[in-house]
């Protein structure tokens, strides 16, 4: 949870690009998109500001 809060942290709105993702949105969210359903994943599922953005990009990316 303490990554989670430091990486949610970075957010400048919805995205860590502010209104929009940018690089960074998409780097890490390769990194979580790569561990989605393995051991661990209901760490960030339970976390509100991290899960949100996670579905804001997985709904931008389509993947």
């Amino acid at each position: 949870n303490h990554q989670l809060d430091i990486l949610t942290s970075g957010l400048k709105g919805g995205f860590f690009g502010g209104d929009g993702p940018n690089g960074a949105d998409f780097a890490n969210y390769g990194i979580l998109r790569a561990m989605e359903n393995l051991d661990g994943w209901d760490i960030i599922q339970n976390h509100q500001a991290g899960f949100a953005w996670f579905n804001r990009m997985q709904a931008i990316s389509k993947v």
